[in-house]
């Protein structure tokens, strides 16, 4: 049948491998959140974002798909607020592959340990385009109703 393979061992030498699941990385949990993996654009991933002892890990609730991030492996964890008190999400930058985006579910609780864990100086705030916009609109309207003030 086109696009099957009878023999499995052809499989390594095509270059395509599956990865078991190593089991759990951490032997002792810190803190459990709800969270969307957002490691492929088009398919989220709804499950628990792990941290322990050993690095940050996330478990899909399908069962199918985890992500394991040890501690030092962590660079950068950019920080999403919303309304200046509520974490959206975080973004954990690594050297191996490209960033990955996680929704979380009790943000201030995970940024508190994620502190404890990474430390205070590779914790980043995300910045946004919104609200860059939005200076930028406060900018000209105030230049606008400014003109003229002067000249009364």
């Amino acid at each position: 049948m086109f696009g099957k393979k009878d023999d499995i061992s052809a499989i390594e030498e095509d270059g395509v491998r599956t990865k078991e699941d190593p089991g759990e990385l951490n032997r002792r949990v810190d803190l459990v959140v709800n969270a969307n993996s957002f490691a492929s654009a088009v398919f989220p991933k709804t499950g628990r974002l792990i941290l322990g002892d050993v690095g940050l890990e996330f478990r899909a609730d399908s069962g199918v798909g985890f992500i394991q991030i040890p501690w030092p492996s962590v660079e950068e964890v950019k920080v999403d607020i919303v309304a200046n008190n509520y974490v959206r999400a975080i973004t954990v930058s690594t050297p191996d592959c490209s960033p990955l985006e996680f929704v979380v579910s009790d943000g201030k609780n995970l940024v508190r340990c994620l502190a404890g864990h990474v430390g205070r100086e590779r914790l980043v705030q995300a910045t946004h385009a919104t609200g860059e916009v939005g200076d930028a609109v406060r900018r000209r309207v105030g230049r606008l109703f400014s003109r003229g003030r002067g000249e009364e």
